[in-house]
């Protein structure tokens, strides 16, 4: 690698190394086209400040990958070169320049037009835009994993503009797009162009991304309403609601003052959602700021009862009369 990373095709090479790396973890294939998109959106140019072609690419890196017959896939030639770069060389490093591409990506003016209208539509988006679903797809995994120092002055570029987000929510809610044949024989199966959900407003989609305390707190400066309704009928209290981490969002957007008591479409509120899907971190902060336990419905208790027994047991130390657990031994269901 030191070998690579010295010439004057290092940086190329790299970045579609580690693209053919990550891509596969997740059982998808790179293509020619896609690289190509890739490069651009990392801003990795030849010499000359020219984009690199499909052509430099596969004259370029022909000792290391294998081609398609079509030029459109590749693949590392070496198991072993994979391997290593897997777990040696690709670590925090690259994941943080790789996630700052692709909010830099996602933010293109093309996209701030807002979710495509058709599937014809959107396969189309897709084929000039070949970075597109996979910049969108990676986009929360990687964040999950480590954020990049620029996330929040990215994200409130991002963020600006409600047509990138329903864009960006669209894309990463589709089929994948490789080429044109697969991906209308996948929406032929099922539509998924029209599968994700609408109304996110930044808030929405701060709480959906990460778990950043000091995200909320601008958004909020910026204006953010605190009690913006996605289709659903939730506020972004209602996500953050369901974390199971450190809970730095939910308790920021509480200090900021949204409403514990909002009920959604479905009649959930942030605590009923989070006594099944959260943690007893975010069930204990609602009950700090004034949730009140006794209007959570039987269902939600019963599901709590099955899913999450620490918060059943904190439940019940609070004087809540829990359901029978008949799924479990009575001995071990509200074990530490």
């Amino acid at each position: 690698m030191t070998q690579i990373k010295s010439t004057k095709w290092g940086e190329m090479i790299c970045c579609v190394l580690y693209h053919l790396v990550k891509i596969s973890e997740f059982g998808y294939e790179f293509t020619i086209p896609m690289a190509v998109d890739a490069l651009e959106a990392w801003k990795i140019f030849q010499q000359n400040g020219t984009p690199y072609t499909a052509q430099d690419v596969i004259k370029i890196c022909a000792g290391l990958y294998y081609f398609s017959d079509d030029n459109e896939t590749i693949r590392i030639r070496s198991p072993l070169l994979e391997h290593y770069l897997r777990h040696e060389e690709f670590g925090r490093e690259y994941e943080e320049l790789c996630t700052t591409a692709q909010m830099r990506y996602l933010c293109k003016p093309e996209f701030s037009n807002g979710a495509c209208t058709s599937s014809n539509e959107l396969r189309e988006r897709f084929k000039n835009n070949r970075y597109l679903w996979y910049a969108a797809s990676m986009l929360a995994p990687n964040l999950h994993q480590h954020i990049p120092e620029s996330f929040v002055s990215d994200f409130m570029v991002l963020s600006s503009s409600q047509g990138s987000i329903d864009s960006y929510l669209q894309a990463t809610n589709a089929w994948p797009f490789q080429d044109e044949v697969t991906y209308n024989e996948l929406e032929e199966s099922s539509e998924y162009w029209n599968a994700f959900t609408r109304g996110f407003r930044p808030l929405h989609l701060a709480v959906h991304l990460s778990d950043s305390a000091p995200l909320i707190h601008a958004l909020v400066e910026r204006g953010e309403e605190l009690e913006g309704r996605n289709k659903d009928g939730q506020t972004a209290l209602h996500i953050a609601a369901q974390s199971q981490g450190e809970c730095n969002a939910l308790r920021a957007l509480l200090s900021c003052g949204s409403n514990v008591s909002a009920v959604d479409e479905n009649g959930e509120t942030p605590l009923s959602l989070a006594i099944v899907w959260g943690s007893v971190e975010s069930v204990k902060l609602l009950v700090e700021y004034g949730a009140d336990i006794s209007t959570v419905d039987e269902e939600a208790l019963e599901m709590c009862t099955q899913e999450e027994p620490k918060i059943a047991k904190y439940l019940m130390e609070r004087g809540i009369e829990m359901p029978v657990n008949d799924e479990a031994d009575d001995s071990s269901t509200f074990s530490e």
